[in-house]
């Protein structure tokens, strides 16, 4: 038995139904419907005769909460959303240039709020003016053979993203000094901690934009759909105490997320995010292909 996208339900283009002011941003960042997939679709197991036979309802409940969780049955779910996908945008060049997942990597999803980008990173002089947070103007950094930067603040979410492949850019990181734990983050690094966490992911992405995006001089705009955006694609569940992994507004995250790598390149300007919602039985889609 597989897990497999629900035949009997469609699959549904969230673009549609995020607010205008997100939408407006995303296309202005080159993120928008033109290179960047967000859909949703329900799940079940595929199961052959024999399988159902042995397996009552409850169990066959148990069986996709499991699969849910398992990185190889996750793997192959990304697999056949990503075939799906190339079948229904046959002129998408850059789609089918993808490679097959090969792996999949768990992400963390512990932060609820926004608030330890606006104490960590908008407080930073080095990457921006405080007054009107607008960002430090650079020379350009090249990043890669193809990307460079011209703001303090982009390179430091270049770098972010890419540690090991920003070979031009190997100054101190803006944040390594930061206590992590009172986010209840715990890592072994804080490139792990960038790299893993859901939200600063969506953050950087957003910051870095697309091949062809229009980058804004103040960082309002991306904090402020970072939100719209993050609130949009995972969903969360109350809880009856608070502890340090959940939020104030007694709510923790109920989703789970995999970065699905499709292409060998260090600096992945195309990227392929999975997030599980297990209550629901659904996963959302955030796929960028340039």
């Amino acid at each position: 038995m597989k897990l497999t996208i629900r035949s009997d339900k469609p699959i549904v283009n969230l673009y549609n139904n995020f607010p205008k002011d997100l939408r407006e941003h995303l296309e202005k960042w080159d993120l928008g419907t033109e290179s960047t997939f967000y859909e949703s679709f329900y799940v079940d197991l595929d199961m052959n005769q024999h399988d159902e036979a042995l397996v009552n309802t409850e169990s066959k409940e148990l069986l996709l909460k499991r699969a849910l969780a398992n990185s190889d049955q996750i793997k192959e779910l990304a697999n056949e959303y990503l075939n799906r996908l190339k079948e229904r945008f046959i002129c998408c060049g850059a789609l089918h240039q993808l490679d097959t997942v090969q792996d999949v990597s768990p992400m963390n999803i512990k932060l609820a709020d926004m608030t330890l980008i606006q104490r960590e990173f908008l407080t930073n002089e080095s990457l921006l003016y405080l007054k009107s947070l607008n960002t430090r103007k650079c020379l350009d950094e090249q990043i890669d053979s193809e990307m460079y930067v011209s703001d303090e603040y982009r390179k430091a979410m270049a770098y972010m993203l890419w540690a090991e492949g920003c070979t031009y850019y190997n100054e101190d990181t803006f944040i390594e000094n930061c206590n992590f734990q009172q986010y209840g983050l715990v890592e072994d690094s804080w490139t792990n901690i960038c790299a893993r966490e859901l939200l600063l992911h969506i953050h950087a992405r957003l910051v870095i934009g697309g091949k062809f995006g229009q980058y804004e001089d103040n960082l309002m705009p991306y904090f402020n759909n970072t939100k719209l955006l993050y609130k949009n694609i995972v969903s969360v569940q109350k809880v009856s105490s608070v502890d340090s992994n959940q939020s104030s507004q007694g709510f923790s995250i109920a989703s789970k997320a995999y970065k699905c790598p499709v292409t060998n390149d260090l600096v992945d300007k195309s990227y392929f995010l999975l997030i599980v919602h297990p209550i629901d039985k659904k996963v959302t889609i955030m796929l960028h292909a340039e």
